[in-house]
């Protein structure tokens, strides 16, 4: 009886010792997989990223949209602020205080439109005097113009429409509750509004509207009609191919997808494009999104601060603006960096074609604990054997001689 239970204690230990055996093979050769591939995805000389000095009390902004007119002159607007410069970024100016605060629509140089709450603000110097304006809606108010005379404005439930520059003001509501519109795009023909309850497009200028994307959406970004992007605050991005949106796979690095948060596009053209929020803060793509590279800038990494707003001239000159105060720039937009290796594909010796990292790690992963486990069943098989004849050997002995 003592021979049996501890017999059935052993094949137990050794249960779960092959049980975590298996585990720690498939674990480890993944994680070697995954750094291996990894090692080889970083690509150089690295884009390069200046933040600019807001003094003592920078750090208490919180930005939320960056615009430049030209590689000079730029605004820049968070709850309760606004900024300006006349030399590319190295210094700003305060132009308005207001804890409300909320759109920015620079229509040139000279003729700027901010959102408030129940009012707007209108410069047509330059910033050097403003109109106050009676807002068509009593909250916190986003906006965007196309030209002088035709533009935009909504707050929580509610859109209005302007032909006559903001003399008047049409009710264009498309929808009950499509929450405070988060970014516009605007041509001669279309409209499109993104909320957190959609992507909304008008072909007649807001006569008539639909859904064109049901869900989330943060930001949008368009160079012609028919061809855009959209980041869902998920660090999910979306590519509008004409007809419809399709999603694409999230920007990421592999481990610290939790992590990861996206708040703005910028696309210059159907190739490079720029997309800033957290972990990383900056990721740029040569190919349209087919690759993507990390451009982080002094240990803004893991949990850098969360980057709201980017806004590229060309393929060279850029900024970024987001919390705690955060304004950077680079002239260096289109310079590489570290390759993100979640979600996109990577031309690897696994897969000359290009393999997602995450799928090849996984794929060795499974390989290499399958062929542990064949080895190791071919292995206690035999073991297995050799006991048994070890036990008819020893069975014969205690029996004694056969008489026949």
């Amino acid at each position: 009886m003592g021979d049996l239970t501890s017999r059935q204690k052993s094949h137990g230990n050794l249960k779960w010792i092959l049980i975590l055996s298996i585990l720690t093979v498939f674990i480890v050769s993944t994680i070697i997989t995954t750094d291996w591939l990894a090692s080889g995805a970083v690509q150089g000389p690295f884009a390069e990223w200046e933040t600019q000095d807001l003094g003592d009390n920078g750090g208490a902004y919180d930005f939320n949209e960056i615009v430049f007119v030209n590689s000079t002159h730029g605004w820049v607007i968070g709850w309760g602020i606004l900024l300006n410069t006349n030399d590319s970024g190295d210094t700003w100016n305060i132009v308005i205080e207001e804890r409300t605060l909320r759109g920015l629509s620079l229509i040139s140089l000279t003729d700027i439109w901010v959102g408030g709450s129940g009012h707007l603000y209108h410069s047509i110097d330059g910033g050097a005097s403003w109109n106050t304006i009676e807002g068509p809606t009593e909250g916190p108010t986003n906006l965007a113009f196309f030209n002088s005379t035709h533009g935009f404005a909504g707050d929580v439930d509610k859109l209005f429409r302007t032909t006559d520059g903001g003399v008047s003001w049409d009710d264009v509501t498309m929808q009950s509750g499509h929450y405070i519109p988060s970014d516009f795009q605007l041509t001669a023909t279309t409209v499109r509004i993104a909320s957190w309850t959609g992507i909304f497009r008008s072909d007649d200028w807001g006569e008539t509207w639909y859904t064109e994307f049901d869900g989330r959406a943060d930001a949008i970004d368009f160079i012609s009609d028919d061809e855009g992007w959209s980041m869902n605050g998920a660090n999910s991005y979306m590519y509008f191919n004409g007809e419809h949106w399709v999603d694409l796979e999230d920007i990421h690095r592999i481990g610290v997808s939790s992590l990861a948060y996206s708040r703005d596009v910028d696309f210059i053209d159907s190739n490079n494009g720029w997309v800033v929020g957290l972990s990383p803060s900056v990721a740029y793509t040569p190919d349209g999104g087919h690759t993507w590279y990390s451009q982080e800038w002094y240990g803004f990494d893991v949990r850098g601060p969360l980057l709201k707003s980017v806004f590229f001239l060309n393929e060279t000159h850029g900024w970024a603006a987001g919390s705690y105060g955060i304004i950077a720039s680079t002239t260096t937009g289109n310079l590489l960096g570290e390759q993100l290796y979640s979600g996109f594909f990577l031309t690897t010796p696994l897969s000359s074609g290009g393999r997602l990292i995450p799928y090849t790690s996984l794929f060795v992963g499974v390989v290499v604990t399958a062929i542990y486990l064949t080895l190791l069943l071919v292995w206690i098989r035999k073991r297995f054997r050799s006991q048994m004849v070890e036990a008819r050997i020893e069975n014969s002995k205690q029996d004694g001689p056969m008489i026949r």
